[in-house]
């Protein structure tokens, strides 16, 4: 019961986050992307929680949602996946972006 509940205030928090950003529309595409990294590590963060047996149900729910707010598929998130992977500092400059992503969602609240 203690993990339905975290998960529903991370979920609940994750997507008022989203809902609070610039539109996608707006953001140029290294900020989009940005935000998708930022939003694929809280996914992960907000499954590990949860035992093995309530993962798969919650990763599906999160992905789901997560593809919706992002407007992009599965294949897509690959497509960019290998295009970072041949280009690791880009990577780890979208990384770093990432961070401040966050760091600046959390200083608007």
């Amino acid at each position: 019961m203690i993990y339905l509940r975290i998960s529903l205030l991370l979920a609940v928090g994750f997507f008022l986050m989203e809902a609070c950003a610039p539109s996608i529309e707006e953001r140029t595409d290294e900020e989009k992307i940005s935000a998708l990294l930022f939003d694929l590590q809280l996914i992960k963060e907000v499954v590990s929680i949860y035992p093995y047996y309530h993962k798969d149900s919650i990763s599906e729910i999160l992905f789901s949602k997560f593809f919706t707010i992002h407007g992009i598929d599965s294949l897509e998130l690959l497509t960019l996946f290998e295009e970072l992977r041949e280009d690791p500092d880009r990577l780890k400059s979208l990384n770093e972006k990432a961070l401040e992503y966050g760091e600046r969602l959390l200083q608007e609240d």
